[in-house]
């Protein structure tokens, strides 16, 4: 795959697949006459790209139940007095 199709597959500018092949996360293979030119041609495997797609990937976090919201007005002062930034406050 080239840069452009594999930068159309992800959803993103070829500059970040370039730099992708530049960081190293993705592996490419060159594919021009003479290896060590100015202008190479990279071509990208589809195992490589699937493995690229797998590291990148996240595992869903388990859901957790949901704390409820204090209810305004059950709020007292820490300090005992009044004013300020209103971080003084703490739950009953």
């Amino acid at each position: 795959m080239t840069i452009a199709e594999v930068a159309a597959k992800m959803c993103v500018d070829e500059w970040t697949v370039r730099q992708w092949l530049k960081s190293g996360e993705l592996r490419a293979v060159n594919v021009s006459a003479r290896p060590n030119s100015r202008r190479p041609r990279m071509r990208i495997l589809p195992d490589d790209l699937e493995r690229f797609i797998a590291a990148r990937s996240t595992i869903p976090k388990p859901a957790t139940k949901r704390q409820k919201l204090p209810v305004p007005g059950r709020w007292k002062l820490a300090c005992g007095r009044r004013g300020g930034n209103g971080l003084d406050r703490v739950w009953k």
